[in-house]
């Protein structure tokens, strides 16, 4: 298939435009990754404080709670994943550009050697998902080592001792 652009000119900023749209994709995947992955860390963080202050009662209530953290852990998993296949498209298809651009051609603008070379898949998702385990992991200790603390009025009457007014002490 012919291109499009025959005018080596129109070619070129055609070759332009995709290499900077797919930049700007391939950085907004990143930002998405970052934005994702700290919001469901400070949740966690939330979470994990409110109830080492405020102990849950009851064992079902402890494992609904550990089931919603499980399944929001899933889910930002999930969107994690797919971003890390979005992402090595795009760098495949820059890579692409720059090879169509001549950035990763030996000689095409320096002398033997290469703008750029050709880009290694570096995925970060596994280190996502490690973080991400150890959070739950995490959270699930606090949900069921946090003990109940007594209440006041749970207390027996013989161990709440009330200080004497000092008008009692003179009498």
């Amino acid at each position: 298939m012919k291109p499009v652009y025959e005018d080596d000119a129109f070619r070129f900023e055609a070759l332009k435009i995709g290499f900077v749209n797919k930049t700007e994709y391939l950085r907004t995947l990143v930002q998405k990754d970052l934005t994702l992955f700290s919001g469901y860390i400070t949740l966690q963080l939330i979470l994990a404080g409110w109830i080492a202050s405020n102990p849950l009662p009851g064992t079902w209530l402890k494992v609904g709670i550990f089931l919603i953290d499980l399944t929001l852990a899933i889910i930002v998993a999930m969107l994690m994943y797919k971003n890390d296949i979005r992402r090595a498209i795009s760098v495949e298809d820059l890579a692409n550009f720059s090879d169509a651009l001549g950035f990763s051609v030996k000689g095409a603008y320096l002398e033997g050697m290469a703008l750029q070379s050709r880009p290694k898949k570096r995925s970060s998702f596994w280190w996502y998902i490690g973080a991400i385990a150890v959070t739950v992991i995490s959270v699930a200790i606090v949900i069921f080592a946090a003990q109940e603390r007594p209440s006041m009025t749970s207390l027996p009457v013989s161990t709440i001792e009330v200080p004497a007014m000092e008008e009692e002490k003179q009498e």
